[in-house]
């Protein structure tokens, strides 16, 4: 496997590298093996990472996982200043790697285990449109809709704003406004 250290930093042309810390102990890849941390042997914890397509400045940098055991492991992705890694250096991003026979078993966020964080759970599947009745906690797949709705698809009838559900035409909400003529405020109304 390759480039499964991953990171986006629109300050193209930068130097980047990661350091990759087993979840398990915290202790820190060394090049060779893991030990803990110390500021001494901060050069040694560099994995290189390369910008792709750097001529164009994409700002995408790509590294790869040493061969290491199966498990969790959090890479520290840190923008070099100097001509080494040292202790100083800017934390620019952090990314979850859950490692298993030598490749990516699944990216894990938080201490959820792969596949099963909230992005993966929410974001990436379908959800029934809905809308939270006026004064009522919405879910998050009804706030997700209604925010759609009231940025999205609607149209101003006077002192009243009408949104409308994904098929355009049927209301999801209406909001009133404080003045027709020239509106500071809306309220919502159903």
């Amino acid at each position: 496997m390759a480039n499964e250290i991953r990171a986006h930093y629109p300050v193209f042309g930068s130097t980047l590298y990661g350091a990759l810390l087993r979840m398990s102990d915290g202790q820190v890849y060394n090049g060779a093996g893991f030990e803990p941390v110390t500021a001494a042997r901060w050069p040694n914890y560099g994995l290189a990472l390369t910008e792709q397509d750097a001529a164009n400045g994409t700002g995408f940098y790509y590294g790869n996982m040493p061969a290491v055991a199966d498990g969790l492991y959090e890479v520290w992705i840190f923008r070099r200043s100097g001509a080494s890694p040292v202790p100083t250096d800017s934390l620019v991003a952090q990314q979850g790697i859950d490692w298993a026979a030598s490749k990516e078993a699944g990216v894990t966020v938080g201490n959820y285990a792969a596949g099963k964080d909230p992005y993966t759970q929410v974001a990436k599947t379908t959800s029934a449109e809905g809308y939270a009745a006026k004064g009522v906690a919405p879910t998050f797949e009804q706030f997700m809709y209604m925010i759609w709705s009231a940025l999205a698809e609607f149209k101003i009838n006077g002192s009243q704003i009408v949104s409308h559900k994904l098929d355009t035409t049927t209301t999801s909400m209406t909001w009133n406004l404080d003045d027709p003529n020239n509106p500071q405020s809306r309220t919502r109304a159903t």
